[in-house]
């Protein structure tokens, strides 16, 4: 059984992303975490799915740190690139995440001539606010790593047009949820929207709340944490709005619950910030694996595989009136025609989203690296 070391520089404690790769080769591979300390504790160690360790090391840092967190993040490829030249016995594939930890993995490539694939869960230069001539040269050197690894890993097929140039060997792993176990049976309220998940401007949230707080007909439920979070409680609380529902922060299985409850889920970004047409929503994922219609916003990605299979609606971002014309489109829905919808999104999660399907897809291309 062949070794995988994957890097991550974070403690992955959690890092969906890492734990369902990780889950993913744990059957046909021993796999081992490295992770970022950011905390300077140095703890060294703790398990992910109970088997999988994860050796967490590094320098003090925090996240959001901007320049100044560069010198954190060269020590911590320093003592990356260390690790990885005092264990170069233990492993034979790198599975490096994000722009963060390449650099030090293609030098081991080069040298030890290891196996190298590249997992972007973001591009890096424009998933931050870059001065022009360091996005042009941040833009070359993912294209670089892109190219020469020896297997690349994208997140969304539309992640292809942030490169100039694509390695022939690559894959998508979208950021769908696991499925688990659901009651079968379940109320659902009608004219209900559910939102879990980050509380940040950009996202509709607020705009939402000002619109559905003047449809006594519907019903807003909000959970989650984040920068809106006191703003939300407060506007609530002051414009006295009843039927719209703040509940705090939840797990994912309550997430998942209120939102089965809910006749609706929202994936909308702001489709003006230029990362969000790249966006690939969890919220998407899970509104179809819960067989729930979809609200979106135009221009941001989902909204053509939305429409064009039926599995809910598109708006424009900036227009209140046409958020409100999608209201009543869903009103206007006879309950056959969601059972339709509902069925649809169920069927496409599971022909393209599955993670049945993306394991087998990555096991595939895994098993070639063993071969070449």
């Amino acid at each position: 059984m062949k070794n995988v070391y994957i890097l991550r520089s974070n403690d992955v404690s959690p890092d969906p992303r890492v734990e369902k790769i990780a889950n993913f080769l744990m059957l046909n591979y021993k796999v081992t975490v490295l992770a970022w300390d950011r905390s300077g504790t140095n703890s060294n160690l703790h398990y992910i799915l109970n088997k999988i360790p994860v050796i967490k090391f590094g320098p003090k840092s925090s996240f959001g740190s901007g320049f100044k967190g560069i010198f954190a993040l060269t020590l911590w490829q320093l003592h990356l690139l260390s690790k990885l030249i005092k264990h170069r016995n233990s492993y034979d594939i790198i599975h490096a995440c994000d722009f963060d930890t390449i650099i030090p993995s293609f030098i081991i490539k080069k040298i030890y001539k290891k196996k190298l694939v590249y997992d972007m869960f973001d591009h890096y230069g424009y998933s931050r606010a870059f001065p022009k001539f360091i996005f042009k040269f941040i833009c070359k050197l993912e294209d670089f790593f892109a190219v020469n690894s020896d297997l690349l890993i994208l997140v969304d097929e539309v992640r292809k047009q942030q490169l100039k140039k694509i390695n022939k060997k690559t894959i998508v792993i979208y950021n769908s949820p696991y499925k688990i176990e659901l009651p079968n049976e379940y109320e659902c309220k009608r004219n209900s929207i559910s939102y879990v998940g980050i509380l940040q401007p950009n996202r509709y949230i607020l705009e939402m709340i000002d619109v559905i707080s003047k449809k006594e007909n519907w019903s807003l439920k909000i959970a989650g944490f984040g920068a809106l979070e006191n703003h939300i409680i407060t506007k609530l609380e002051k414009e006295s709005i009843e039927n719209v529902k703040y509940l705090g922060k939840v797990d994912y299985e309550q997430g998942l619950l209120q939102s089965l409850a809910s006749e609706v889920m929202v994936a909308i970004y702001d489709p003006q910030i230029p990362n969000h047409k790249f966006a690939s929503p969890n919220k998407y994922f899970e509104a179809l694996m819960l067989g729930k219609i979809v609200i979106v916003a135009n221009d941001s990605n989902i909204d053509i595989e939305t429409n064009f299979e039926d599995v809910g609606f598109s708006f424009n971002y900036n227009d209140v009136k046409d958020f409100q014309r999608v209201l009543l489109q869903i009103e206007s829905l006879s309950i056959e025609e969601k059972r339709r919808m509902s069925l649809k999104s169920k069927n496409l999660f599971k022909l393209k989203y599955s993670h049945e399907r993306l394991q087998n897809l990555l096991i595939e291309a895994y098993s070639q690296l063993n071969h070449e």
